[in-house]
């Protein structure tokens, strides 16, 4: 039943994901912004993740809790995204886009910490557990764009608030499990700055997710002009998402044969093919086998660093450990990434991903750099 519970999260948090990450900018849109306004929307939510996330992450590490909080932010990001429907104009719709992301995105470290503890009390499978949430993004994608083209552009924001309330309902069930308190006198984030093998993995990991952004910026404008049909546009991102389901149904075989720490070199490795290809093919063939390897640049790099802030960092400093990750690679470098990406591709058009193949490599060459795992990054 945790299983259950944990799965029903995931898939509540990335539905409502698979709603807003494509339909907002349309909703935006009809708002009156301008492309560069709502380019400086979504970045403000990149950034949301690295002032709050901490923040967040270290109050749960301090008091030893984590669904009391992800029930409170549940509730925060419910009552802040309500503004939407009553807010005009950029300012004050950047405001309450800072405020609803930085309450959203602190719920998902805390609903990996919570797997990550279940996990050693019970049987589960975290990679089997999370592939719901990417399975939902698929259904709730597709779902709502067959319901938002036949409607208004208003539904776009009745959808998400509905599965923002739905998630208040699914917090309540989320397992009460508690955490040891660091028995070490500091601040959680303190303590992890101290070890900076722990803090190299996690930059490295971090440069390979933010090598993606050109890819979720720019993806589908890129194959429009290579003549991709919308049909086969959605077909190349919805391969991408299901070549990560499988990998999440088979993380946990895979990572007692190479471990965490390989994984993520897999995903950095493999990301810099992907990208490389991105770079210099065309035919739809080549593409359609480069979005499988989504798998690794993603799934792997994820399910890697997942596992390896559980196998080193103890329970009493794991949100804070998680936190950290998110804000540097989902916040600060995904952030510069994005900003950076219209300009390169405007320039360069598709050679733009050669930096992407460059960030993830160096992201993949961190994990092995010569005595790293030698001398070790546990901080248990």
């Amino acid at each position: 039943m945790i299983g259950l519970r944990l799965s029903l999260f995931y898939a509540t948090y990335f539905g409502m994901v698979g709603i807003m990450l494509p339909f907002f900018p349309v909703w935006l849109l009809s708002k009156g912004m301008s492309a560069a306004e709502i380019g400086l929307i979504l970045g403000s939510a990149t950034f949301a993740r690295i002032i709050f996330n901490p923040i967040i992450g270290q109050i749960a590490d301090l008091y030893g809790t984590r669904q009391p909080i992800i029930f409170i932010l549940a509730v925060l990001s419910s009552l802040c995204f309500s503004s939407y429907f009553i807010v005009d104009g950029f300012w004050i719709i950047i405001l309450v886009t800072i405020i609803f992301n930085g309450f959203w995105s602190g719920m998902q470290p805390l609903a990996e910490s919570l797997t990550m503890l279940s996990l050693k009390q019970v049987k589960i499978d975290y990679g089997r557990v999370r592939l719901w949430g990417s399975i939902a993004f698929i259904l709730t994608a597709l779902i709502a764009g067959k319901i938002i083209g036949i409607k208004t552009d208003h539904l776009i924001l009745i959808l998400i608030f509905l599965f923002i309330n739905l998630m208040v309902v699914v917090t309540l069930f989320l397992p009460k499990l508690k955490t040891k308190i660091s028995i070490i006198p500091q601040y959680p984030l303190s303590q992890l700055f101290r070890n900076y093998g722990l803090i190299i993995v996690i930059f490295s990991a971090a440069l390979i997710q933010s090598s993606h952004a050109l890819y979720y910026s720019f993806g589908s404008i890129h194959w429009k002009t290579l003549g991709f049909s919308s049909t086969a546009i959605g077909l190349l991102w919805a391969e991408g998402v299901v070549a990560e389901i499988i990998l999440f149904s088979f993380g946990a075989y895979i990572l007692r044969w190479i471990g965490a720490l390989n994984l993520i070199f897999l995903g950095g490795f493999l990301g810099m093919v992907r990208w490389f290809c991105m770079a210099y093919f065309e035919n739809f063939q080549i593409i359609l086998f480069t979005q499988l390897l989504h798998a690794f640049s993603f799934g792997a790099t994820h399910l890697g660093i997942i596992h390896y802030l559980n196998e080193t960092v103890e329970e009493g400093l794991s949100v804070t450990a998680l936190s950290l990750y998110s804000a540097i690679g989902m916040g600060l470098l995904m952030g510069i990434m994005v900003s950076l990406s219209g300009g390169l591709y405007d320039q360069f058009g598709s050679k733009a991903y050669l930096l992407c193949a460059l960030t993830s490599i160096i992201g993949a060459a961190l994990v092995i750099m010569p005595g790293f795992r030698r001398k070790g990054c546990s901080i248990k």
